[in-house]
């Protein structure tokens, strides 16, 4: 028209892509016709028609993107002992994951009638269920792991269930469609299978572990002999197990990295039983006489202690006569002549006459 102005618009495809992304986060850009979309939104622009302006995406959805397919599986070996487990997957069918909800997987195995299985089987059925929704963009509300390190298998998807206990598994699905779960028996391992329309991007799930040493408990039990041990209880590797998924747009470049979960399962500590050992006592030296007692100081090589052999002072044993007589100094030969002549000149000390005198006869 003459005298009106035509703006020229450009539309960046990356601002397009992205704004596509938060507006339909369940679904890839590559399910809508782009350039179809970019000249919508430059005809609009272009005349400032100055009211808002909706485009419906459904509009520009391709057909081909409509069509549902395998998004994610998850595969886990069963126990060649394993029973029940067709008659399991019968009763649980497919499993419907409702737009923009959350799944009891308790709940929903409550609704079904007569459903019958092994504890065990659940929680494996639970764990690979859980593994295939790590690998979409659903939510984790509720998750409960079991005291035991997991087969290889489960690390990182371990899940455990019970209707009694109320350990439950519950996602949320943020996308605005719905979504299905398809559980089969491929090879003797349990596949599980998430069924639906492509995501915007991918996602990727990292699993890292770091193992923990167990310790050594000893106890001491008197019913044992000394010397004997035994093995209570075996030691097991404790395991930290930390479980992170990245977002990634359709070219493969990272969008966000979130942390799903940490789960420590503590080690097991070995138990060790011993006998009670006697406290060691000192021994007594081999004499050849049993009843000959060794005092504190005696020098057992010489025949006697070491204050016989150094006190010179000693009563000496009687004479055959009776009399006593006077120790024998065992000093130097100076030291002997000095007492000599002590004795003579009456100079010695005094010893309270216990020798008596010396001109005294002999009684």
């Amino acid at each position: 028209m003459p005298g009106n102005v035509i703006l020229k618009v450009e539309v960046t495809r990356e601002k397009l892509l992205e704004s596509i992304g938060a507006v339909a986060p369940g679904q890839s850009a590559g399910n809508f016709g782009i350039e179809e979309i970019s000249n919508e939104i430059i005809s609009q622009a272009s005349i400032l028609s100055g009211e808002s302006v909706t485009i419906d995406l459904q509009n520009y959805e391709i057909a081909s993107a409509k069509e549902k397919t395998s998004l994610a599986v998850s595969k886990i070996s069963l126990p060649a002992e394993t029973t029940g487990v067709a008659e399991l997957l019968e009763a649980l069918g497919v499993i419907t994951i409702s737009p923009v909800s959350q799944f009891s997987l308790n709940q929903f195995m409550k609704e079904q009638e007569q459903l019958q299985a092994d504890p065990v089987l659940l929680n494996m059925v639970a764990s690979s269920i859980y593994e295939v929704f790590l690998k979409a963009n659903f939510k984790v509300i509720e998750r409960h792991i079991s005291t035991d390190v997991p087969g290889k298998e489960r690390i990182g998807y371990d899940v455990k269930i019970s209707k009694g206990s109320n350990m439950d598994l519950v996602v949320f699905n943020p996308n605005e469609q719905e979504y299905n779960l398809e559980l089969s028996i491929e090879n003797s391992s349990l596949a599980v299978k998430l069924i639906g329309v492509p995501f915007t991007g991918n996602f990727e799930v990292t699993v890292e572990t770091e193992e923990f040493k167990p310790k050594t408990i000893k106890r001491y039990n008197p019913l044992l002999n000394p010397d004997e041990n035994k093995v209570e209880q075996e030691g097991k590797n404790g395991l930290l197990v930390t479980v992170t998924r990245k977002s990634l747009d359709s070219e493969g470049k990272l969008i966000n990295t979130e942390l799903i979960s940490e789960d420590f399962y503590p080690p097991v500590h070995k138990i060790e039983i011993s006998g009670l050992k006697p406290e060691p006592t000192n021994t007594a030296p081999n004499l050849s006489s049993p009843e000959t007692i060794v005092l504190p100081g005696q020098d057992v090589s010489q025949g006697g202690t070491g204050s016989e052999q150094q006190d010179s002072g000693a009563t000496p044993p009687p004479a055959a006569n009776g009399a006593v007589k006077a120790p024998v100094n065992t000093g130097p030969e100076e030291d002997g002549n000095n007492a000599d002549k002590d004795n003579q000149s009456g100079t010695g000390q005094d010893d309270g006459g216990i020798w008596g005198k010396p001109d005294e006869d002999e009684k």
